[in-house]
């Protein structure tokens, strides 16, 4: 299977043991595989500057399975990675929400009036200013 090395996460770096517990992540779904639920990824486990081994997975693997072999470049299993928790979370597109039922009102107004004053001036109405500095 080939993966295109692109580091999309990091963990913190746990030192001084043999069975290291990571602090949860929050991942958006397109880094993980483009989006796609049945796509593969791989998570890469390393001791300093030393590769410990990798684990091959997909989203849909991940809401089923918990446990995974991690294996060395030649093959062989140099360990386990396990998942205490997974949670995907699903949030609904804009169009989604209005097929949904919701619906949406707007309202816009156009002022030609001169009282506005010149388009170019400062102090005219037409001018933004931030005012929260």
């Amino acid at each position: 299977m080939e993966f295109t090395k692109a580091p999309q996460v990091e963990s913190e770096i746990i030192r001084a043991t043999n069975n290291p517990f990571f602090k949860p992540a929050k991942i958006q779904l397109v880094n993980i595989a483009n989006g796609e639920l049945e796509q593969k990824f791989r998570i890469s486990i390393q001791c300093g500057f030393n590769s410990v081994g990798y684990a091959d997975m997909s989203v849909t693997d991940l809401k089923t399975k918990t446990t995974y072999p991690v294996l060395k470049p030649n093959g062989q299993t140099s360990g386990e990675i396990n998942f205490k928790q997974f949670n995907l979370i699903e949030k609904p597109t804009f169009t989604e929400v209005l097929r949904s039922g919701w619906s949406l009102s707007l309202a816009i107004a156009i002022d030609y009036t001169a009282s506005n004053g010149v388009v170019g001036a400062p102090g005219s109405l037409h001018t933004f200013e931030d005012h929260s500095n």
